[in-house]
């Protein structure tokens, strides 16, 4: 049959007769679909190919690597800040879109809205990106509280070191868009030497953010990344 693809949630590819393609991308006039909305179908539908073949690459190797996880979110959660620590590699990528695609986590990672760029910006939104506006005056803290107060279900991944490489102390945005947000935080770490997602329970702030950290890094003592020398644990 003649045609292409559509996206349909949530996240389904379905064949369009070239008839119906047609219909639905006509104006009022019935001229002819532009290139411009053309080039857009397939960019979508290739964004979503590549993102769904990248994900069962990353679950297939989750799985032959004898990867685990030790438990599942609560069904109930639809808001919270998710922290994954200790990330010193770009493998911890890897496990976490196989965890998340696993969980059946919609969970977001956010970026500077520059590095969207066409034509892997598409693919990025796919496998959760979410790009933020950083040269608006309103802090990025203020801006993912105004997110996590405008959508209904929404949950943003955030990795406190900040960098791959070796910290002393954690950066605490992840802790006040918790606190502005009225908002549980969700700890997960990757254990490289048992092979385990170690997700943890949901943690209500206090108020008192040096003693909440505190409590937040003791669930990770114990964790293995994948460059230990550059843990804090």
């Amino acid at each position: 049959m003649v045609g292409t693809f559509r996206l349909n949630a949530p996240g389904r590819l379905h064949l369009l007769s070239k008839s119906r393609l047609q219909r639905k991308y006509q104006g009022e006039r019935g001229e002819r679909p532009s290139r411009i909305a053309v080039s857009n179908i397939f960019l979508i539908y290739f964004a979503a190919m590549f993102a769904r073949i990248f994900e069962a690459l990353c679950i297939r190797w989750f799985r032959s690597n004898g990867w685990t996880i030790s438990r599942r979110f609560p069904p109930d959660l639809k808001k919270y800040v998710l922290v994954v620590a200790p990330h010193t590699s770009n493998w911890d990528f890897m496990v976490g879109i196989a965890a998340r695609k696993l969980l059946g986590l919609n969970v977001k990672y956010v970026a500077k809205k520059e590095i969207f760029f066409w034509p892997i910006g598409a693919t990025m939104k796919r496998l959760g990106g979410f790009p933020v506006d950083r040269t608006k005056n309103t802090s990025f803290v203020d801006q993912i509280t105004e997110l996590f107060n405008t959508i209904d279900d929404f949950c943003v991944t955030v990795t406190p070191e900040g960098t791959r490489g070796k910290v002393d102390k954690w950066k605490t945005g992840f802790y006040h868009m918790a606190r502005q947000a009225a908002v549980p935080i969700m700890t997960v770490g990757f254990d490289y030497e048992k092979k385990i997602v170690v997700v943890s329970k949901p943690f209500e702030t206090t108020g008192d953010m040096e003693a909440d950290i505190a409590a937040i890094q003791a669930q990770l003592k114990g964790i293995v990344p994948r460059h230990p020398e550059n843990g804090m644990y």
